[in-house]
């Protein structure tokens, strides 16, 4: 990074304090002292400067300085240096949640554009954001842990004509080295966009708490391998497309595992062994097109989370009624025809319901919901179609994508694109003398071949 001349270092020092501590008799020097430990480098400066933004009184500053002049001691090297002052930054966050989101942005490639939903999907599944009211305001809290992260230079927001602006984050190679190695002991991160061999035992250590081997080009996972680590919580695997698939012994001993992340993988089948990690909360396979069935999940009864959105599945999982705890599930998947009757009902901490557009759905069981949020549902029937938007008045969705009728699969996954939206698919519908009744705030309105 380029560095800057000593005037141009203090003006941004000054801009980002938002005051000229430069000018305050009693700040000066320790100002000037605190400057000239960022050597004069872009990141180095906003990241403290913001450290100290909201000391007033000068022993305020006097500690301050001697916590960074402590951390600096014995450090020659610039890039040691300001790898110093990066963590010195990072310790002095408000927020341990601040921390752990930090964190776990580290856990992505070196470069890598992160989606803020997905990364706020992500710290929500993580238990990063606690659970709260609503989806909505979990949203709202990750945004705003974001933003704070951002203010602090700490992630950098993505400005680029392919990226839409403000959606996308990404971290600071210097930054990630020093989160990376603030969490050596209990993090394992291989994600370098081209690794093909799965990281060899000696890395599954004891501690490991999460391990990241995202985004690469994994093809095959040993047969032999089978990591003693009790306290592994997360694993991510997304996006090895060519990996067709994992043994048994790889859970054989994760039983502490809360979060598994399959998606985006050429897998064919799930290890017995998957299902009987009984402390999952976490379990994403969308997009693992070569998936074509799941066992019982009977007694993975913690489960909050299970995605099996374009999966090539044809039945609804044995065992689906037991995850009682279950608040997003998503069906979409290829070949599922059916729904059997009797499973919705017990699933009453539904938040986030979708499920494949070939399926339809009982108003009855729909009603019964009473936690829905976002919900992409069909019925066949106009009496229960009218009878759930009736029953909208009572329920806060902020996001639905509802259709009636024969199922027009290009239309429908064409409105299921709009994530955040709020539509109604009419298809092939015969209404005679009956009346229909749309929701109040619906925003799109889709009608093919419908007859009065």
């Amino acid at each position: 990074m380029e560095l800057l001349s000593k005037e141009e270092a203090q003006e941004l020092f000054v801009h980002k304090m938002g005051s000229d501590v430069f000018s305050t008799p009693h700040l000066k020097a320790y100002a000037e002292e605190v400057l000239q430990t960022c050597a004069r480098l872009p990141l180095a400066i906003v990241a403290i400067a913001v450290s100290f933004k909201l000391l007033v009184h000068d022993y305020e500053w006097r500690d301050a300085l001697e916590r960074l002049r402590t951390s600096l001691k014995g450090f020659d090297n610039i890039e040691k240096q300001v790898h110093e002052v990066l963590k010195f930054s990072y310790e002095r966050l408000k927020e341990e949640k601040l921390k752990q989101c930090l964190l776990h942005c580290a856990l992505y490639p070196e470069d890598h554009k992160i989606c803020k939903e997905h990364l706020i999907e992500h710290l929500i599944d993580e238990g990063i954001i606690e659970g709260m009211k609503s989806m909505q305001a979990e949203f709202n809290r990750g945004y705003s842990m974001l933003s704070k992260l951002e203010n602090a230079c700490l992630l950098e927001g993505v400005i680029e004509k392919s990226y839409e602006e403000g959606k996308w984050v990404k971290m600071h190679d210097l930054v990630r080295d020093m989160v990376l190695q603030v969490a050596s002991l209990e993090f394992m991160v291989e994600g370098h966009l081209g690794l093909e061999d799965f990281s060899n035992e000696g890395k599954w250590r004891e501690n490991l708490v999460k391990a990241s081997l995202m985004y690469n080009k994994i093809s095959s996972i040993p047969l032999n391998v089978s990591p003693m680590c009790p306290n592994l919580s997360t694993l991510l695997l997304h996006h090895n497309s060519s990996l067709d698939n994992v043994p048994y012994s790889l859970f054989e001993h994760l039983h502490g595992l809360k979060f598994l992340d399959l998606s985006f993988t050429g897998i064919i089948s799930l290890p017995n062994s998957v299902y009987s990690l009984e402390n999952l909360t976490i379990l994403s396979l969308r997009w693992c097109i070569n998936l074509k069935h799941v066992s019982s999940l009977a007694k993975l009864t913690r489960l909050r989370k299970l995605d099996l959105w374009r999966t090539k599945i044809s039945e609804v999982p044995d065992g689906l009624e037991m995850l009682v705890n279950l608040t997003y599930l998503n069906l979409d998947a290829w070949n599922i025809k059916i729904m059997p009757l009797g499973i919705l009902p017990k699933l009453s901490h539904l938040q986030f319901l979708r499920i494949s557009c070939r399926v339809t759905v009982k108003g009855e069981e729909m009603e019964r919901l009473k936690k829905l949020e976002n919900v992409w549902v069909r019925f066949d029937d106009l009496y229960e179609f009218c009878t759930f938007i009736r029953s909208f008045e009572k329920r806060q969705l902020t996001s639905y994508q509802i259709q009636l009728g024969q199922s027009k699969e290009d239309v429908y996954r064409n409105n299921y694109q709009a994530r955040k939206g709020k539509g109604v698919i009419l298809g092939e519908c015969n209404f005679g003398q009956s009346s229909l009744v749309l929701p109040e705030d619906v925003q799109s309105l889709e009608i093919v071949v419908c007859r009065l």
